[in-house]
């Protein structure tokens, strides 16, 4: 390997351990004990939720908000600049649920025919309140119940999908890669 290749490897390596040592410190300072398994499954979660949350930073701040119940704070540039921070009802969530429920709020989206929901969009449908879809003269008005209040009382996601009308075939295609 020259000595270039081997500079880039140790770089990739370092930066790949310091993305780690971040993840580990912040969680550790939150008085969460983090395994390196649970680091991936974090990693893994946001990673398919990118597109839903508009960008990687936003993806991880929902992980990790529904997983340990703390403050969640979503960010936009485009088209306006928009930040919301909320907490989620639904207080702590494992992995699998925090995919399921942003599974169903990425199928919701997609029923509704958005494409990129703003933070605000994306606050609403979690928590539930009144969802603006669409712009001008096909913006729409739809009042949503929030899909963490329904996990709140207990609810299961096919309670959950039938109170979003959601069908359960889709519903379960957003999972196939758990």
């Amino acid at each position: 390997m020259t000595g270039w290749r081997l500079w880039k490897a140790a770089g990739a390596a370092g930066l790949a351990l310091a993305a780690n040592c971040f993840a580990l410190s912040a969680a550790m300072a939150a008085g969460i004990p983090e395994s390196p398994a649970q680091l991936r499954a974090a990693r893994h979660t946001a990673a398919q939720f990118e597109d839903l949350a508009g960008s990687p930073r936003n993806a991880w701040a929902l992980v990790q908000g529904l997983r340990w119940g703390t403050a969640i704070t979503l960010s936009a540039a485009r088209p306006v600049p928009q930040r919301v921070s909320f907490t989620s009802p639904a207080h702590r969530m494992g992995y699998g649920n925090i995919a399921r429920a942003l599974a169903i709020a990425r199928n919701e989206f997609a029923a509704r025919r958005v494409r990129r929901p703003s933070p605000a969009q994306l606050e609403t449908l979690l928590l539930g309140g009144t969802l603006r879809t669409g712009t001008g003269a096909a913006a729409r008005l739809v009042r949503t119940p929030g899909i963490l209040p329904l996990r709140a009382v207990h609810l299961g996601w096919g309670q959950i999908a039938h109170a979003l009308a959601i069908s359960p075939a889709s519903r379960v295609s957003a999972h196939a890669s758990l």
